[in-house]
């Protein structure tokens, strides 16, 4: 049985999902936690795997309440849009038995969490109502007691039928944490210390100038990172040295100093655990992807903005240098389209027009690569609702080649030399690892 509880911050769900395993555990003793880690879309997947082993999750959050969330401001105005998500949605992804709407007045949220504006309020209650009309959604009044709110919760399940479904006293019972940071850590935790480490990088923005990058300003939740871009040398090395003074440490990707210089020319993780939650801070002097620089970076702070992040005011990259950000980041790194790239990239292409950003992209020969995006793009090959979405291989290989190419005839030999190493590590991501890992043959850690 999969049971989902969604609802605004401060509703309580989290709580509730909690309190839910300790009552189910004494029953049935079927209580074992169940998180994601950094893979955002794993819960999805244990949907459908534990729905077939007739096993048990329950999902605070999950994917109605991050596409309520997530939606453009432009896209809540059209009721058929909105509807046809829906019902993709609720077709195409693996279901939920029972789906709970935690409800309260925006007077009772604003008591308990003040983060919540009442623009927000009104666009998340027009969302609920129209997905009730498409998912049989059970509303449970959130400004009742905890425990009456529990029991009108468990009145509405089936113990018979989960009863029916218990496996033993090694079966699974899962509370999923969309994006999470790390195993056996809550959301709560994760906000939390991401949430400080916006107020120290706002503290320390000072003194060093930079800018944050890949800030989605839909993005639903905390990322497990936080992408910074410093304007010179001199502030990016000593920023880090204030980082190792506060006790942060610098995650290395492999022991041999040679390979990670290689791998990541440009670019610094530094990690700090607070309360058993680890949050990451990426340290870039280029924007680049594995030593190969793409777009740049004084055009990205001429054309800087000042733009809230989770209540915090920072400078970030416009909207036409987040387009181009994130058309780099799909083709040269993750090549594949995913949910959120997919919404951002709506928002920004409303504001941006992407064909004339195409002159940028030929200061560092990847114009070919950009088009190619935008071919994908048209082809509309995600509107079948499955996410994310590869890009072809032979696609990759026609954009990557012609970079090198260009590079070479320009005679800009260093950068031939990381695009030799990027694109051939990246083949032998694509090839091996990734089959190898797909049949069991090779298991990630």
């Amino acid at each position: 049985m999969n049971l989902n509880i969604i609802g605004y911050d401060g509703t309580g769900k989290t709580t509730l999902a909690k309190n839910l395993v300790d009552q189910f555990n004494q029953k049935l003793k079927i209580a074992e936690y169940y998180r994601p880690g950094q893979a955002r879309y794993n819960f999805v997947l244990a949907l459908k795997v534990w729905g077939n082993n007739n096993r048990v999750l329950i999902c605070d959050r999950g994917y109605y309440d991050s596409a309520i969330v997530m939606m453009p401001d432009f896209l809540v105005k059209s009721d058929i849009f909105v509807r046809i998500i829906f019902k993709l949605m609720h077709f195409f992804l693996p279901g939920f038995d029972k789906v709970f709407l935690l409800d309260a007045s925006y007077e009772t949220i604003c008591k308990r969490k003040k983060e919540l504006t009442l623009k927000e309020y009104e666009k998340r209650a027009r969302l609920y109502k129209l997905l009730e009309k498409i998912v049989p959604v059970i509303r449970i009044n959130a400004e009742l007691d905890k425990a009456e709110v529990e029991k009108l919760v468990i009145d509405e399940i089936d113990y018979d039928l989960l009863e029916q479904k218990k496996l033993s006293d090694s079966g699974l019972y899962g509370v999923s944490h969309k994006y999470s940071n790390q195993k056996h850590v809550i959301i709560e935790e994760a906000q939390r210390a991401y949430k400080e480490t916006l107020k120290l990088l706002q503290k320390l923005n000072k003194n060093f100038e930079f800018v944050l990058f890949k800030a989605h300003k839909d993005q639903a939740y905390v990322g497990h990172d936080i992408d910074v871009l410093f304007k010179n040398e001199q502030d990016f090395g000593n920023f880090r040295k204030e980082l190792k003074q506060l006790g942060w440490k610098q995650k290395k990707v492999s022991k041999i100093k040679f390979w990670d210089n290689c791998n990541e020319k440009y670019k610094e993780i530094w990690r700090y655990k607070s309360k058993g939650e680890f949050v990451t801070v990426h340290l870039h002097q280029q924007i680049s992807w594995r030593g190969v620089i793409y777009i740049d970076k004084e055009k990205v702070f001429v054309n800087k903005k000042k733009q809230l992040v989770h209540d915090i005011e920072f400078d970030t990259s416009s909207d036409e240098d987040a387009l181009l950000i994130q058309v780099a980041h799909i083709i040269f790194e993750v090549h594949k389209l995913r949910m959120i790239d997919l919404l951002h990239l709506i928002y920004l292409l409303e504001r941006v027009d992407g064909k004339k950003l195409l002159k940028r992209t030929e200061d560092y020969h990847w114009q070919v690569a950009y088009k190619t995006f935008f071919k994908f793009l048209k082809a509309k090959k995600y509107v079948n609702g499955i996410y994310p979405v590869n890009i072809k291989l032979n696609q990759l290989f026609k954009a990557r080649i012609h970079k090198l190419w260009l590079d070479l005839i320009s005679l800009r030999l260093n950068t031939v030399g990381y695009d030799i190493f990027s694109y051939s590590l990246d083949a032998i991501m694509l090839y091996i690892f990734k089959p190898l890992r797909r049949f069991n043959i090779l298991k990630r850690e």
